[in-house]
């Protein structure tokens, strides 16, 4: 019994202290620099952990790795892709998927970006010799170095017509448009939208119409008060007789047209609704590709799930296609628009990040780590946690073994009452093995029905042809 007792111990022991830490399945995302000059080569690292993945990665370089280790443990792998910035500016990679550890029932998803600055050669330098410049005037005015909010000069229109009696085929580089109204109709209500918000406009020449051509002047005046630009609508007001005067193609529409077609393609422009309070960063520029939407909604009771978001090229003949701007979740979103001309190589591309309560998201995140780190704490302490499954099995084993001993203990009893039962008046094992004795020297069978009668069943046989001893 002690021997059993023993071996119990040990075998608890062995559970309790036997398991080993499992490190969490994990994946992230790192690159070789964050700050480079154009045409630096930038290498992105991805770190997996686990025994399985499915990780994606997309911005600026894509790429998916789909794979799993040959034993099914957890292994540490190393994946790397590569681009080389040929303009300045600002560059995201992101990491997204999920790790399936070893020892793990269900994959851990797994996210993470990493964004790299670009800049210009001359920029670098002009930067470095400031820096240099600046760093023996360190007693200087503060005041003097802080940078100048940059004003737009942009006067383009995202949109002009009229009510009611509207044109079509607007677009921001033609600035002459005709319509016709009926004799009754005296003066016009024009509507137009600055692609800056900072723009202003003025409208003259829409009332006390004439019979025949009226010109409507509208004046824009981008931010800067300093650049303007003007659009014309030719209104023809017809006769009593409802014979419409001919309108006369305007000199400058024809100019325009025939400019237009000589540039080659751009866009004008990338104008967002002024009532859904959304704004681009920076603000938008034809030759800034890359672009910045800091987005909240978590107090709002209608969700955005999509940015209002309009296009405007400096021709029509153009494909444009937007992806990525629907059922935008919480965290980053990248929307890619891509416009491509009558020639397929001659494509524009551009790049919105949408941060969709980022800090919020963050937060979550963050409170999760230190959640994860209480956890792990708990675990370094109290081993048995790290692998639960093992802790159950070993006390299942215990249980079991406890029973199998209680078990044990019980037929022992059984046959030790059995051994010392008094049975007609025999008294002790001495007794028994002189009957039986008798009975072989004599060849007959024991028949003492009052002696068999008080012994158990299972030892009435063994009992009977002296087997026991």
């Amino acid at each position: 019994m002690k021997k059993t007792i023993i071996i119990m111990i040990v075998i608890l022991f062995g559970i309790i202290f036997g398991t080993t830490k499992v490190e969490a399945a994990s994946a992230n995302i790192t690159a070789s620099s964050t700050e480079v000059i154009v045409g630096t080569p930038v290498t992105i690292t991805v770190n997996i952990h686990g025994a399985a993945w499915q990780i994606n990665v997309s911005g600026a370089v894509s790429g998916a790795f789909s794979d799993n280790t040959d034993d099914a443990e957890d292994g540490d792998i190393t994946k790397t892709l590569s681009f080389t910035p040929t303009s300045a500016g600002s560059y995201t990679v992101n990491l997204s998927g999920n790790v399936t550890g070893g020892d793990d029932t269900r994959a851990t998803g797994v996210s993470g970006s990493v964004t790299i600055s670009v800049k210009d050669k001359e920029q670098s330098l002009n930067n470095d010799n400031t820096q240099n410049q600046n760093s023996g005037n360190d007693n200087s005015n503060s005041d003097n170095n802080e940078e100048k909010p940059i004003i737009s000069s942009n006067a383009n229109l995202a949109n002009l017509g009229i009510y009611k009696y509207d044109f079509k085929g607007f677009r921001a580089a033609n600035t002459s448009y005709n319509t016709t109204v009926p004799n009754d109709v005296t003066s016009v209500s024009v509507y137009a939208i600055p692609q800056d918000k900072g723009a202003t406009y003025t409208v003259s020449g829409n009332k006390n119409l004439d019979v025949g051509t009226n010109k409507v002047v509208v004046t824009v005046t981008a931010a800067d008060k300093k650049t303007k630009k003007t659009y014309y609508i030719y209104v023809a007001r017809k006769e009593n007789e409802e014979k419409q005067e001919e309108v006369i193609p305007n000199a400058i529409e024809e100019k325009d047209e025939k400019k237009e077609e000589e540039e080659p393609l751009k866009v004008i422009s990338i104008a967002i609704d002024e009532n859904s309070e959304i704004y681009l960063e920076p603000e938008f520029k034809t030759d800034i590709y890359e672009y910045v939407i800091n987005l909240k909604d978590k107090d709002k009771e209608e969700k955005i799930d999509k940015i209002p978001l309009t296009v405007v090229t400096n021709r029509q003949d153009v494909k444009i296609e937007i992806l990525g701007n629907d059922n935008l979740i919480d965290g980053e979103n990248v929307i890619l628009i891509t416009i491509t001309g009558k020639d397929e190589n001659e494509k524009l591309k551009y790049k919105i990040t949408v941060n969709k309560n980022l800090e919020e998201k963050k937060e979550e995140e963050a409170t999760k780590e230190v959640i994860s780190e209480i956890e792990e704490n708990i675990i370094e302490e109290i081993p048995w946690y790290i692998n639960y499954k093992w802790y159950i099995a070993g006390s299942i084993i215990l249980v079991v073994l406890i029973v199998l001993v209680i078990i044990f203990n019980i037929r022992r009893k059984e046959d030790k009452e059995f051994y010392n039962i008094e049975v007609g008046g025999i008294k002790d094992n001495e007794e028994i093995k002189s009957i039986q004795d008798n009975e072989k020297n004599s060849n007959k069978e024991y028949e003492n029905d009052d002696v068999l009668n008080n012994i158990p069943k299972k030892h009435k046989k063994s009992y009977k042809h002296g087997k026991h001893s």
